[in-house]
């Protein structure tokens, strides 16, 4: 079962207006933390939505293989229309979708997992009889959610469903704390401080002749193309140039001797670029590859660096 995620980041703070997600805290970023919690707990796509300080969030995450999506109507607008935008964009690709706003940052993989064994709909974790984030929301609430009119936010949407909504014990006090005031944030940052993770690990495939160039990059370049159907729209939900896109086809096209994109020129999105053949076969094959690399990557790394510890340190 395919599991995506979206982290709404478009909203203006209403109590720390000098906030945004990009703020240090400890040795990362709070939203690349939330990120990379959700990477290790196998969760892609990542859909990002961003509206106030846009371009500093999206500059800020452009390497990390997360698709961008614009509120540009933040204003006036709340957070669940920030959670359409994204499951619009997912209800294709993923049976459910983690709904996690940026200013949640502690959460663990742990509650993550617990949160995909769940049965019902919509699963929500509680620490202490609270419920918190992320929710993980399943797709045959989609539509509802999209369609829904009322006033009361992504709660109001899920309960009138009809569908019952799941609530899951966790350990995990990081589900409750939310950036709220510069005290919330001072708090966050002790907790980590004093907070050791386990190790993780990652791999990265490259492949070519003379330039390993073919990669994760090119990789989503490719797919958000053939999803598209645009290199202008690829190239913004990855905040790349156009120009740098053209150049990471070329070098790919180069590198593998392939045709990877027929492009059409015209028009204001730049016209309608599709994989050819050749393309879609060579990322099936990459893809495949990668996956069995990564199976054999996590034996290895248990062999030398022992179990992972599933435990992460409690927080206080």
């Amino acid at each position: 079962m395919k599991t995506g995620a979206i982290i709404t980041a478009a909203g203006m703070p209403a109590h720390m207006p000098d906030y945004d997600p990009t703020i240090r805290m400890g040795d990362t970023s709070v939203i690349k933390k939330i990120i990379i919690t959700l990477k290790k707990a196998g969760v892609e796509p990542i859909v990002i939505v961003t509206g106030y300080r846009a371009q500093n969030v999206e500059k800020h995450l452009a390497h990390m293989g997360v698709v961008f999506l614009r509120n540009e109507e933040y204003m006036q607008n709340d957070m669940l229309h920030a959670v359409c935008i994204g499951i619009d964009y997912l209800k294709q690709e993923c049976e459910r979708v983690f709904v996690i706003p940026a200013d949640i940052p502690l959460f663990t993989s742990i509650s993550l997992d617990l949160l995909m064994e769940g049965k019902k709909s919509a699963i929500c974790p509680v620490y202490n009889g609270k419920p918190g984030h992320p929710i993980l929301l399943k797709n045959d609430l989609f539509e509802d959610i999209l369609c829904y009119q009322g006033s009361n936010g992504l709660w109001g949407a899920v309960t009138s469903t009809g569908h019952e909504l799941e609530y899951l014990d966790v350990d995990d006090v990081g589900v409750l704390l939310e950036l709220d005031s510069q005290e919330d944030f001072d708090r966050l940052r002790q907790i980590y401080a004093n907070r050791r993770d386990p190790l993780r690990y990652g791999i990265q495939l490259k492949i070519g002749r003379n330039e390993l160039v073919f990669g994760p990059g090119i990789l989503q370049f490719l797919e958000l193309v053939d999803r598209t159907g645009s290199m202008q729209t690829a190239c913004r939900q990855m905040n790349i140039s156009y120009s740098k896109g053209l150049k990471m086809i070329g070098l790919a096209e180069k590198e593998t001797g392939l045709a990877l994109l027929e492009r059409h020129a015209g028009g204001s999105e730049g016209g309608v670029s599709f994989l050819t053949a050749d393309g879609r076969n060579f990322i099936k094959k990459y893809v495949c590859m990668r996956g069995e690399l990564e199976e054999r990557a996590e034996t290895l790394f248990q062999q030398y660096f022992g179990e992972p510890d599933r435990t992460e340190e409690k927080q206080k």
